[in-house]
Order: C-alpha cells, then sequence, then structure tokens
C-alpha cells in the first residue's frame, strides 16, 4: 500500500489541527469517539458539503437529525480536531462550523499492539455501518427499471505491487463518489441530498490454506441497460479522463459555471475543454454530445 503522507500541523486559537490533506492518526484522541457514532459522521458529512462555514441549525435542515443531537456531534467532532470552529462576526452573529478535512482517512501503526487494537474497534465500525446500509437496501419489489445492482467477490495471490494497483484503483472509485458528491456540494440546506447508492470493497489478508476462488459477479440489469453495463463507449474513449468527467456533466445539463464549481476549475478551462470534447467527439452542441455519449459510437 501506498505509505501515508506525514501530518502537518499549524496553530490556530492556541490549539493544533491537521492540514486538509494529511490523515489523521487513529491514536489522536477522541478520532475513534468521534468516528464511533453514526450520527457523528452524517453531521460531519452535512457540514463538508456546504462548502463553506454551516451553523449547527443549518446542519439540522439539511441532516433532518435533531438539534441537540446535531450539537452533541459537533461536539465530539470538535473535539476531534475533525471540524473548526469560526467564530461569530458583526455580519454573521451564529457560530459556524467547518471541515477540515475532505475525507476521513485513519491511519494506524501495525507494529503498535495499542493501535492494532483501536483498529479492531475501528473495525467494528465498519462492519456495524454496513450492516445498517444493508438493511436500508431498496427491496428488491421496489426497484424500478433502472435501479443497478451487483456484487463481485475475488480471492487470490497477489503481490506487492498488485495489492498497491488495487489500492489505486480504489482511490480511483472514490474520485468518482467525490464527483458526484461534488454535484451537490454548495447547496442551500433543505436541497435534496440522500444517498441512493450503498458501496462497500473490502481487502482483507486471509490466512494460510484459503484456495483461489473464480471472480464472481452478479449483475443486474434490463434488456435497456444491460449493453451499457458491458461496453466502453469509443466516444468516452476519445476523450481524456478529465474530458470526460467534463463531458458526462455537460451532457447530463450541468451548467459551465455549475461544472466550474463542482470540478474545481475555472470557467475559462471549461470552456476550453468543451471545445476539445466537441472537436474530438464532432458535435457542436450539448443534446448532440449527450447522444453522442449515450450512442457508444
Amino acid at each position: 500500500m501506498k505509505p501515508p503522507r506525514g501530518i502537518s500541523h499549524s496553530r490556530k486559537n492556541g490549539r493544533s489541527r491537521h492540514s486538509s490533506d494529511a490523515p489523521l492518526s487513529i491514536a489522536t484522541a477522541g478520532v475513534l469517539e468521534a468516528v464511533s457514532h453514526p450520527i457523528n459522521l452524517q453531521v460531519w458529512e452535512s457540514i463538508r458539503r456546504f462548502r463553506r462555514a454551516a451553523s449547527a441549525s443549518e446542519v439540522q435542515v439539511s441532516s433532518r437529525i435533531p438539534l441537540a443531537q446535531v450539537q452533541a456531534a459537533i461536539d465530539a467532532l470538535h473535539q476531534a480536531q475533525l471540524v473548526e470552529l469560526v467564530p461569530a462576526t458583526r455580519e454573521n452573529r451564529t457560530i459556524r462550523w467547518k471541515t477540515i478535512q475532505e475525507d476521513l482517512r485513519i491511519t494506524y501503526r501495525r507494529d503498535l499492539p495499542e493501535e492494532e487494537l483501536l483498529q479492531q474497534k475501528m473495525q467494528q465500525l465498519f462492519d456495524q455501518t454496513h450492516r445498517d446500509l444493508r438493511a436500508k437496501v431498496k427491496p428488491r419489489t421496489e426497484r424500478t427499471r433502472g435501479d443497478f445492482h451487483w456484487n463481485s467477490i475475488e480471492a487470490a495471490q497477489l503481490t506487492v505491487p498488485e495489492v498497491n494497483e488495487v489500492y489505486e484503483l480504489l482511490q480511483k472509485i472514490v474520485k468518482v463518489v467525490r464527483g458526484a458528491k461534488a454535484r451537490v456540494a454548495g447547496l442551500g440546506p433543505e436541497a435534496p441530498v440522500d444517498s441512493n447508492y450503498m458501496l462497500a470493497i473490502d481487502v482483507e489478508p486471509l490466512v494460510e490454506g484459503v484456495l483461489p476462488l473464480p471472480n464472481m459477479q452478479c449483475i443486474g440489469s434490463t434488456a435497456e441497460t444491460a449493453p451499457a453495463l458491458f461496453r466502453n463507449s469509443d466516444a468516452e474513449v476519445a476523450l481524456t479522463a478529465r474530458e470526460r468527467d467534463v463531458a458526462l456533466r455537460l451532457a447530463a445539463g450541468s451548467s459551465r459555471t455549475d461544472v466550474s464549481r463542482q470540478l474545481g476549475i475555472s470557467p475559462h478551462t471549461v470552456t476550453e475543454f468543451t471545445r476539445r470534447i466537441y472537436r474530438k467527439l464532432g458535435v457542436n452542441n450539448r443534446a448532440r454530445l449527450a447522444a453522442k455519449l449515450a450512442s457508444g459510437t
């Protein structure tokens, strides 16, 4: 696995905090307690989604969690340095909160027994969260023709470089989901932001004596959606990863300003990407772009 980047600290209001791109140590005071409660995680994600400092009342409206529980969660997150307090000002007399990191990445030292024990507790959290989400999976009787569903499981002998490659692929999946979340980032407290899919990925070491398993996948589809699951669009292949990201958002109806905000790039850069996309695919408007991507040609 890639070694995590080092943790850097800065001082603000007399206390240290993690930089926005650094992982957290599992041994940091209050971290395990803060992330061990699902409500704390939901409150953290609600604050992060705003892309700005948000009040407890705004988080309550967005998450639909009782205000007292929101405040208790914020207190726990603040204690663990997972959110930062923004003091009231003359312009805004309400105390607000903002997240310090974009993701909750937590590392532990496998050579330290005390941290290994903390990781076991963290694993229990992942297992419980997975069970909670599985309990909320849409019943088959309620699924529509547009709902996707698949499972995959493997057992194989992997080298360290191969495990690293799996890790890199996982980060690509994280990037896709992060892009999905960017679509609702910055929306008001009352905007609908509920999740519609669960993704659960496990990579675990095995004890000796486990024979390899074939790749097993169970993929749910309809007659209309099946072809799209098994082909690579020639139109998408012609584009770079960033061009493809921009193209899919434009085809879905996002404005260039929306794409700029969602991807964190300038409107001018979006315009340049759009010109290149149109030229490569031989189209001159969004309707034809959407049709081109949909056709896969």
